[in-house]
């Protein structure tokens, strides 16, 4: 490997004509072109971000002219709800507004409670649609500890995790400038109109001890949660499913994706509101309308092929007897604050958190065939310190 005097460097015997940057993204924590996945850095701040993991619409190229959402609202003004309400207000949303000026590059992550460090970050929105605008935090505190009311910032790890997650999926989601967000042009008509359309889903049959598919049929849509609701006919068991879950059963093809520019925070979520009352294990923190911990994925359907199969819902069920590990973590605690004192093993600071963007539209597995794909779509796995030392040994006896 050789350094030049752009503080890239190139790779491999045959290097190829781009310099690639040093340095991992701030959100999945791997270098430029991993997986094909290309590294931008913000010419002011220097955080490093892939374009997926960023939520834009890759172009395959490096922009030396980035500068990350974060970087450019410095000394903006910026308009904003009055009131500011999570969710808007009705039919009043957007009748009065004031503009607030964001004074420095923000660290607060409202989904969080690491506020620290220069991380990649997006505004928090009120409400999607064209009537939302930047969620407003109120004063808060007393004198020797006040926060003026300021403006809201969710870190891009956080907010894009919780998205992707099988516990909030659909509770935290992107939006474009305009507040659109996916799915956001089908009406509710057409969406009704799937009722009685056929699914296949596979689970684990107990009795023959492996995964078979198990079929049923829509039987009704909720357009507040974008979910639907699947009856199987064995057992006539229901369940709910996202859109994105729907789509990916049943094999449709995946959209252009728009770029994110703000986040949303669906409170009304029953999914948001359980987990809101989890204790995060790591700061020990229950308070804070919007900061949201989920529980490690060990003993679930949903840990990643690259893990060790004991802390997948069979095996780990048949070790410990019960449903899953119930400790619970905000993301930015788990990824960043962490490593201060929770999860150290060994003499060595151990990650916690583990977020892959997936892969871009009409993408087929042509650039390596060498490399396997950790997953085409996008996937968030996050453990408790004592899964992640299970991950360690098995990685150490495996090597």
């Amino acid at each position: 490997m050789s350094d030049n005097a752009s503080g890239s460097s190139i790779r491999g015997d045959n290097p190829p004509a781009r310099l690639l940057l040093k340095g991992k993204c701030d959100v999945c924590t791997k270098p430029d072109e991993f997986q094909g996945h290309i590294l931008l850095k913000c010419k002011q701040c220097g955080v490093l971000v892939h374009e997926l993991c960023y939520g834009l619409d890759p172009k395959g190229k490096h922009d030396p002219n980035f500068i990350c959402l974060a970087c450019k609202c410095i000394g903006a003004s910026i308009e904003v709800n009055n009131p500011s309400i999570i969710g808007g207000c009705g039919e009043d949303t957007g009748k009065k507004r004031e503009f607030m000026t964001q004074m420095e590059r923000p660290k607060e992550c409202v989904l969080c409670n690491h506020h620290e460090g220069i991380h990649a970050m997006h505004p928090l929105y009120d409400a999607h649609g064209p009537d939302g605008r930047q969620y407003v935090l109120p004063q808060m505190g007393d004198l020797a500890h006040r926060k003026e009311k300021r403006l809201a910032w969710v870190h891009t790890l956080c907010a894009s995790f919780l998205g992707d997650y099988f516990q909030s999926e659909g509770g935290v989601y992107g939006c474009d400038i305009y507040g659109n967000y996916d799915h956001d042009d089908e009406s509710d008509d057409e969406q009704e109109d799937e009722n009685g359309t056929e699914v296949s889903k596979y689970f684990l049959d107990e009795k023959l001890g492996k995964k078979r598919p198990f079929t049923g049929e829509i039987v009704n849509y909720f357009p507040q949660k974008k979910r639907y609701r699947v009856r199987y006919d064995e057992d006539g068991e229901e369940e709910d499913l996202t859109e994105k879950q729907i789509a990916k059963i049943q094999g449709r093809p995946h959209e252009k994706l728009m770029n994110v520019h703000h986040f949303v925070v669906d409170t009304k979520s029953e999914f948001i509101r359980g987990l809101r009352n989890l204790k995060c294990i790591i700061c020990k923190s229950t308070n804070g309308k919007l900061r949201i911990p989920v529980q490690c994925t060990a003993g679930t359907d949903n840990v990643l092929d690259c893990f060790p199969n004991s802390l997948r819902a069979n095996d780990f069920d048949k070790k410990t007897g019960n449903q899953g590990c119930l400790r619970a973590m905000h993301v930015g605690c788990a990824r960043w604050k962490a490593r201060e004192k929770y999860a150290c093993y060994k003499g060595k600071a151990v990650r916690l958190c583990y977020y892959y963007p997936g892969q871009k539209v009409n993408f087929e597995e042509e650039w390596d065939g060498k490399t396997k794909i950790i997953t085409k779509d996008p996937k968030s796995n996050i453990f408790c310190r004592v899964h992640c030392h299970e991950i360690i040994n098995s990685q150490i006896n495996s090597s």
